[in-house]
């Protein structure tokens, strides 16, 4: 039931989620200069947790193909619109649950999650599919809020909380590494971006079982 009642919530949100993340321009243009430079030439690439597509939008030119999915059907129907209205054929959007991708083993030069793994009952899943669908010494790339990191990142986590904004995991910059790393990945990267609410930038490497 909690699923569900998050899926409405994102439906809900679809129609104005670009607003919101234009609040935060600044952070997300930085994101996305960081994102390019983990991606190599032709690559091919899965999104995960994609929203309304702005970062598979912002980076489809510099890859070969790119992957994008959301349990969200409006999410999803929104990003859709915007890859149309953009001329945009190297993106591929699904709707799609995390914890069973429809993809085969070592399929992918680099997996994205970005702002994804705090607001999953069951973030472990994630990972494990996204070290699944990697190739070896594919890359992940992990945006991630940090709910924990201070006081004033807490109380405004509660606040959002509060409101229906689902949270279940409230990172800190040494947690949130400790869980990737948890995964089999080696984290190569980790930038802190400072914000009303802080963010850590992390890259890491798959590596072999």
């Amino acid at each position: 039931m909690k699923i569900a009642d998050d899926k409405a919530y994102w439906d809900r949100m679809a129609q104005g989620y670009d607003r919101h993340t234009q609040k935060s321009g600044k952070l997300y243009k930085r994101l996305i200069e960081m994102i390019e430079t983990e991606l190599p030439q032709d690559a091919s690439v899965l999104d995960i947790g994609t929203g309304t597509g702005d970062i598979p939008l912002q980076i489809c030119q510099a890859v070969g193909h790119v992957e994008a999915i959301d349990f969200s059907e409006e999410m999803i129907r929104q990003a859709r619109l915007k890859a149309a209205q953009n001329g945009i054929e190297n993106i591929v959007f699904r709707v799609q649950h995390t914890s069973h991708l429809p993809y085969e083993n070592q399929f992918f030069d680099r997996v994205i999650i970005t702002n994804v793994v705090h607001i999953l009952p069951h973030p472990g899943q994630i990972l494990n599919e996204a070290y699944r669908v990697l190739k070896d010494n594919g890359k992940l790339i992990v945006p991630t809020y940090l709910h924990n990191e201070s006081w004033m990142s807490r109380i405004i986590s509660h606040f959002l909380k509060m409101k229906g904004h689902p949270v279940y995991t409230r990172f800190d910059s040494g947690s949130l590494k400790g869980f990737i790393e948890e995964h089999k990945f080696a984290v190569v990267r980790q930038i802190f971006l400072k914000g009303i609410m802080p963010l850590s930038f992390v890259a890491a490497i798959k590596q072999k079982a």
